[in-house]
């Protein structure tokens, strides 16, 4: 931590993991979030995913903000042959499209609109009516029924873990599996916890070990609605009412006690469970 202090008081701000996988990333910006939160992590492969498109990625990333690349050096590899462009000048054709006048009628109902006969109506969306009305989620949490609330929060944390890992909408993630098994590393578990903390508008950062301590999306559904809501006396997963477990004191300290740790003792903490899910794996 005494290194990305150093960085941090030097002012670099863009960071790049050379390796098969992106896991110092993952411990850097954990004490990087405490300090600022502008910085920009990247990673140069990740495990099953297309090598290519990762790196292009990271390049791409580092390009839109303005950090220049060696474009030669990148393709260098590869042989390129020059195509000369023509000489001639185009030939001039217009192409826009002739203005054709309508007929318009007013009508009483500000929502239909007719036009030469034909009445059109124009069909709302909610995200649309809850963009116009300046909506965000945890209004829409707040004010939905205590039985809604646990089913909007398993949404919202998929929803953000099927964008951070890419995932088809049209296959939605069981809200029980295991994020780990389904690809979720370090340094994605960082960027889940930070937005989660933007997306409810937490004042106080979650905690470093998300993921490992509440590792699904029911499980982290069911902390954040205990964490927002620990005034209510159970809640619903499904159609059965579940109460609310004994162990959460237990939970609650534990976050207590890693609140209180110092950024060594944290990290210690996070390899340690690094370390313990790689025996898992390899034994398996």
């Amino acid at each position: 931590m005494r290194a990305m202090e150093t960085l941090y008081a030097d002012g670099h701000t863009v960071f790049v993991e050379i390796g098969p996988q992106p896991t110092l990333l993952g411990i850097a910006q954990r004490f990087w979030s405490r300090v600022d939160t502008s910085g920009l992590w990247l990673p140069s492969l990740r495990p099953d995913w297309d090598a290519w498109v990762q790196m292009l990625e990271s390049a791409a990333s580092l390009w839109v903000r303005g950090i220049p690349l060696d474009w030669d050096a990148f393709d260098q590899p590869y042989v390129r042959r020059r195509v000369p462009l023509p000489t001639y000048p185009w030939a001039h054709a217009a192409y826009w499209t002739e203005q054709v006048r309508g007929q318009w009628m007013q009508c009483q109902d500000a929502g239909d609109v007719q036009h030469g006969g034909a009445k059109a109506q124009r069909e709302e969306k909610p995200e649309d009516v809850a963009e116009a009305k300046g909506l965000r989620f945890v209004d829409e949490l707040t004010a939905a029924l205590a039985a809604d609330r646990l089913p909007l929060l398993v949404d919202f944390v998929r929803g953000h873990v099927m964008r951070i890992l890419r995932l088809d909408p049209a296959q939605p993630l069981d809200r029980r599996r295991r994020l780990l098994d389904v690809g979720l590393d370090s340094l994605m578990a960082v960027e889940l916890r930070s937005r989660l903390t933007s997306g409810l508008d937490l004042a106080a950062m979650l905690p470093a070990t998300l993921v490992f301590d509440h590792p699904s999306l029911e499980a982290i559904a069911v902390y954040l609605h205990d964490k927002l809501f620990a005034s209510a006396a159970s809640i619903e997963i499904g159609s059965a009412t579940k109460p609310l477990e004994t162990d959460d004191f237990d939970l609650t300290t534990r976050e207590t006690e890693i609140d209180a740790m110092s950024d060594e003792e944290a990290e210690a903490l996070l390899l340690d469970k690094l370390a313990g899910l790689d025996d898992l794996f390899g034994e398996a």
